[in-house]
């Protein structure tokens, strides 16, 4: 767990998902409290809440999304993948917001670098 504590300091937004093979919809099973206090513990959110693996037998949670800002998630949903798999797929909108960053970029010349000494001699005003 030492690696959920050093992505959620590396990092301003974290996102885990997959197939965790925990069914969370059976809360009376002792390890899905020892989990959700887990990821509770290092600030995550599980954001999928209906089953993500329906037989005629079973429903379970155990396809799941994890998410260490809550307020950016738009939307979430678990879509039938039509025989693709026995799981369906989860799915999550992300709100990322980005800063332009503007720098000045040059592109020198190793052989106009080498020359500047000189033609700094021979001009009297630089342009």
């Amino acid at each position: 767990m030492l690696y959920l504590s050093r992505v959620s300091l590396m990092y301003d937004y974290v996102t885990i998902l997959g197939d965790f093979n925990l069914d969370l919809l059976n809360d009376s099973n002792g390890t899905v409290n020892q989990f959700l206090t887990l990821i509770e513990s290092y600030n995550f959110t599980q954001i999928i809440n209906e089953p993500s693996r329906v037989t005629a037998a079973t429903a379970t949670l155990l396809d799941l999304i994890l998410v260490s800002d809550v307020d950016r998630v738009r939307s979430h949903s678990v879509k039938p993948t039509y025989g693709l798999s026995d799981h369906d797929a989860v799915e999550c909108i992300i709100d990322f917001t980005t800063t332009t960053v503007y720098r000045i970029m040059m592109r020198w010349n190793v052989l106009l670098i080498l020359l500047l000494p000189q033609r700094l001699e021979t001009t009297k005003t630089l342009i």
